[in-house]
């Protein structure tokens, strides 16, 4: 099996100005700004960064020659690989054709964040999984069975042990409860 090569390093030193403009920023732009300036410490004036919309975020250009494309993936944590997912078939494939690299941005959070330079096939694979979204039900929703319905149950009503003939405390007050299936209650 192939070894995976090191993974170039970046500490990024920010200011207590840069601090307070990502402040209260989601993960994604706070690490987003530390590439920018990443890049502007890299390029000086010389680079123009823009949105990439073909599967990268975004695009450097030099002197009107795109010379990176970057998939910026940002985390809280120092661990590298926690959390680390591609979403989408354009990020796939220019991940994986199109000479796109993962710039993972670790410890979002701080002052001294890290961007681990990532590159398909040396330092990583992609491997398919499926996803799944998780929205909330409305009542406007028609697809869903309970529309209408009212979030009623009918359990049985357990009496307190002062109208069961136990006092606070008695367990013997409270009715037994048992397993579906089992012939004896459980203590």
């Amino acid at each position: 099996m192939k070894r995976a090569e090191d993974i170039r390093s970046i500490p990024i030193a920010l200011t207590g100005l840069d601090l307070e403009r990502m402040h209260g920023d989601r993960t994604e732009k706070k690490a987003e700004y530390i590439v920018r300036k990443h890049l502007a410490d890299k390029y000086g004036g010389q680079a123009n960064v823009e949105e990439d919309r073909n599967g990268a975020d975004l695009s450097v250009l030099v002197n009107g020659k795109e010379v990176e494309r970057i998939e910026v993936k940002g985390t809280a944590s120092a661990d590298v690989w926690q959390k680390l997912k591609v979403s989408g078939p354009q990020s796939h494939h220019a991940l994986k054709n199109g000479g796109v690299a993962i710039y993972r941005v670790v410890n979002v959070d701080s002052a001294s964040p890290c961007i681990h330079v990532l590159q398909y096939g040396r330092h990583f694979t992609l491997d398919p999984e499926p996803r799944w979204t998780v929205r909330r039900v409305s009542p406007e929703d028609s697809r869903y069975s309970l529309r209408g319905k009212p979030y009623r149950y009918d359990l049985p009503t357990i009496q307190s042990p002062q109208t069961n003939g136990g006092s606070r405390g008695d367990r013997a007050g409270y009715p037994r409860l048992g397993v579906v299936g089992r012939s004896t209650p459980l203590d």
